[in-house]
């Protein structure tokens, strides 16, 4: 702990990216490091990861955190129901999810919500996820497409029903699997109107205040219908 420490007080850097998955787990290692963060005086401004379970349950250590400069937690929420949550191995709960939100949110810190829509997504799947990201007050958000990574046991289960051999598909952008529901080509316009309401409703709170709405909307368009009538 003292070596990451050292490293914090010699980084010629204000913001800082902590790029460990793991970094929100040791409760009592964390607690450390905010000792340590506060007896060095260390004046500077983190982005970590973070599990919705941990956060939810360790509501002290989060405002604690914020209180020493943690600005963003990106929270892997991917989901917001207890089956698909189940379907991707989560290992945690709707609840858990709702709880971080509101944890992150008491603080001065913010939610950056990393979601995932499934294979299965309807219309009105691609609406209730918008309804729930506004319900909790979500404004920092991702939404990425359900994509088997190769190495792991989905994608073994997945890897006879890819639509796609191009490495570049593999970014969470695009279909590598048909959808279960509906088309291609309906996915793919849900998907662009959920991500442009999700734009226009975080710049109307000030985010993204630099963003040409009307240019974002013609570039995305062009590049989801382009993906889902010419992909193979």
């Amino acid at each position: 702990m003292n070596l990451v420490i050292e490293e914090l007080k010699n980084l010629d850097a204000e913001n800082i990216t902590i790029a460990d998955d793991d970094f929100l787990v040791n409760e009592n290692r964390l607690k450390e490091f905010i000792r340590l963060v506060r007896e060095n005086n260390i004046k500077k401004t983190y982005v970590c990861y973070g599990r919705a379970d941990f956060i939810a349950n360790h509501p002290e250590i989060i405002k604690e955190l914020a209180d020493i400069g943690f600005k963003y937690f990106l929270v892997g929420l991917e989901a917001i129901n207890d089956e698909e949550l189940n379907d991707y191995n989560k290992g945690t709960s709707k609840e858990h999810n709702v709880e971080a939100i509101k944890v992150i949110n008491s603080t001065s810190a913010q939610c950056i919500g990393l979601m995932i829509v499934g294979l299965s997504a309807t219309k009105k799947d691609f609406d209730d996820l918008y309804n729930w990201i506004v319900k909790h007050e979500l404004i920092h958000v991702t939404i990425s497409i359900f994509t088997p990574i190769p190495g792991t046991p989905l994608y073994e289960e997945y890897k006879d029903k890819l639509i796609t051999d191009k490495i570049e598909n593999w970014d969470f952008l695009h279909l590598v699997v048909e959808p279960e529901n509906i088309s291609r080509h309906k996915f793919y316009l849900y998907y662009r109107r959920l991500i442009l309401k999700l734009y226009k409703r975080a710049k109307k709170a000030g985010v993204y205040e630099y963003l040409d709405l009307e240019h974002y909307k013609k570039m995305l368009s062009r590049f989801l219908l382009r993906k889902a009538y010419l992909d193979r």
